[in-house]
């Protein structure tokens, strides 16, 4: 019996060594290590791709920075690794000055997921277009391109713009829906979103804007505030 317990005991410790000499991601993935993209960590993005619009954003606010997230498939490495991604002209219609990406893309030491930064700018065309940046994974000396697999793929498209879309969210409080009230709202408060606010925060958000379209109009009584069909602007 005693025998058997230490032959036992002893090809427990063979298969846990072995089982220990490679770390891995995927136990059922063989080859090189590669590597996937996601919009997880940007808001009501979809898995390989979001929309991004300014319209929600203050408008003293240029640039919109977003956090793509990365996962490796296959080997850990005990060291950092770079991995490769380029534009995908073909499918990207924004210009270099309306984006920046790092100069270069690390997965740390030991690490399966991480982030890069990619920072989109607010310009004048994008009131009237919106505008695509296309990110491919390029395989090189450290991944591969990474199978489609949940939310992770190897290409990822960002699409963004500078319009307001009504929110089907918007109280009756703040009367007519127009993009310059909807604009002055986020502008002066920072709420997009209405869904599920006390009534007592919309009439906090009503005087607010109020008085900010009530001081715009004392200062400036030949020019006063217009919305973008031409009505003025008023809340009830």
């Amino acid at each position: 019996m005693i025998t058997l317990f230490k032959n036992l005991l002893i090809l427990l410790c063979v298969i846990t060594t072995a089982g220990c000499t490679k770390t891995n991601l995927d136990a059922g993935y063989q080859g090189k290590p590669a590597v996937g993209l996601a919009g997880t960590l940007i808001p009501n993005a979809a898995g390989d791709s979001a929309v991004i619009s300014f319209g929600v954003i203050p408008a003293a606010k240029l640039d919109s920075a977003l956090k793509v997230a990365v996962r490796i498939t296959g080997d850990i490495a005990p060291g950092d690794r770079t991995f490769t991604l380029v534009k995908v002209d073909s499918a990207t219609t924004a210009t270099p000055d309306e984006y920046v990406l790092p100069a270069t893309f690390v997965v740390p030491a030991g690490q399966i997921e991480t982030s890069f930064p990619l920072i989109i700018k607010r310009s004048a065309r994008l009131k009237s277009t919106s505008v695509r940046l296309t990110l491919s994974v390029k395989e090189d000396v450290n991944f591969v391109r990474g199978p489609v697999h949940g939310r992770f793929s190897p290409d990822f498209k960002v699409i963004w713009n500078d319009r307001l879309v009504k929110p089907a969210s918007w109280s009756s409080v703040f009367g007519t829906y127009s993009d310059k009230k909807f604009q002055i709202i986020i502008d002066q408060t920072g709420y997009t979103d209405f869904a599920n606010l006390h009534t007592s925060i919309l009439y906090n958000i009503l005087v607010v804007v109020q008085q900010y379209v009530y001081n715009y109009n004392n200062a400036h009584p030949d020019n006063k505030l217009r919305d973008e069909n031409g009505a003025l602007v008023s809340f009830p």
